[in-house]
């Protein structure tokens, strides 16, 4: 049972220091969104994501109205998979461009 006990704390320290990563332009391009103007879109979804300086976030933007913000990389997972039911998935295209 103790080490049970220890992996649980170590577990808890290990959830405790993680930091989301920010989402940025370069991210969008890896999970395969096109730059065009100002806007980020892709075939997966009906809107278009734009970067709101203002507040430093990713406003989701559908039909004119901003829906939500996106600040993190978790957070457009999380949208993506809300929306379509898939995960999104970084391009090879884009992988290949970072090496």
């Amino acid at each position: 049972m103790e080490n049970l006990d220890i992996d649980r704390e170590q577990q808890a320290f290990e959830y405790a220091n993680a930091k989301p990563i920010p989402l940025t332009e370069e991210w969008l391009l890896k999970f395969g969104f096109c730059k065009d103007k100002n806007e980020y879109r892709n075939d997966i979804v009906c809107g278009y994501f734009i970067f709101n300086s203002l507040n430093k976030v990713f406003d989701y933007v559908v039909e004119g109205i901003s829906i939500t913000f996106v600040k993190y990389v978790h957070e457009i997972q999380n949208l993506i998979f809300a929306l379509t039911g898939e995960e999104i998935e970084i391009k090879e295209e884009a992988e290949n461009l970072t090496e």
